[in-house]
């Protein structure tokens, strides 16, 4: 049977004043030897999509090689596992998807913001020959500050989480997976701070200050009647309100530290911001 294996990678609220880069690969190695290779990563001159200045092409459409990883964006109408909050969240938000269909064989983003969600890298592997075995070249992101942070998810074929590997540089073991057959098709990898720059929705201008925060923070931007709804890295809802104060002022003296989820709904659009508590 032929297995198509599916790696979203996703990384979360990269602090613009940072300006290095990071290039991250990942190699497959089937069980008659061929091998694949991808790229991925931060760059301060990248766009979303696909960047001539990279070498990346599009070679969506085209047929799967015997072996083959695929960087990809996905519209709608195509599968991903790629949501709009961490993947572990509970119950799962709805999936992020893209305005194209992209197959590339790099993938690098710029540096975003707290406004930004295309902060998501998915991949494709095509295997005919089991098992297949997936490997890294995380060198890159040694001493930066996103080391450490990250971690690689495996998930089944029905997107659910079984399994996990943190993304940080290791020079003796560089393995992650090793899969021997089609039963656990996707991986998705969380970073602490995201790449990947949307454009602003005047619709759904809503901001967090300051961030990180150690007291309190503000969400700027209310002018509505707005479901506030906080959650934490393990998916947990935390806090609730409905506020129409602009702006809005939440209190996290006792929250311990690390990373949030705001999900502010009004009566059009639902906005999903990061807050890191400090």
């Amino acid at each position: 049977m032929f297995k198509l294996l599916s790696i979203c990678i996703t990384s979360l609220l990269l602090i613009p004043t940072y300006s290095q880069s990071v290039s991250l690969k990942l190699f497959v190695e089937d069980a008659i030897g061929l091998k694949d290779t991808i790229v991925f990563g931060i760059n301060d001159t990248a766009t979303l999509g696909i960047d001539t200045s990279f070498n990346e092409f599009n070679i969506f459409g085209t047929p799967f090689d015997s072996l083959d990883i695929r960087v990809i964006q996905r519209d709608s109408a195509n599968f991903n596992c790629i949501r709009e909050t961490p993947f572990y969240s509970s119950p799962p938000s709805p999936n992020l998807y893209f305005p194209n269909n992209i197959d590339s064989k790099i993938d690098l983003r710029p540096f975003g913001s707290f406004e930004s969600v295309y902060n998501n890298f998915e991949f494709f592997i095509y295997a005919t020959n089991y098992p297949v075995t997936v490997r890294a070249d995380f060198s890159e992101i040694q001493f930066h500050f996103l080391e450490g942070w990250s971690s690689i998810h495996l998930l089944n074929n029905n997107c659910d989480a079984i399994d996990y590997k943190p993304i940080y540089y290791d020079p003796i073991n560089d393995s992650l997976f090793i899969l021997t057959d089609s039963s656990f098709n996707t991986l998705v990898a969380n970073f602490q701070h995201e790449v990947g720059i949307d454009e602003k929705n005047p619709l759904n201008d809503k901001t967090i200050y300051p961030n990180p925060a150690q007291t309190q923070f503000a969400i700027i931007g209310i002018t509505e009647n707005n479901s506030i709804t906080i959650i934490d890295m393990m998916g947990r809802t935390i806090y609730q309100t409905i506020s129409s104060i602009n702006p809005t002022q939440i209190d996290i003296t006792n929250w311990v530290e690390g990373l949030y989820i705001v999900k502010v709904k009004g009566n059009i659009t639902t906005t999903n911001l990061k807050v890191i508590k400090q």
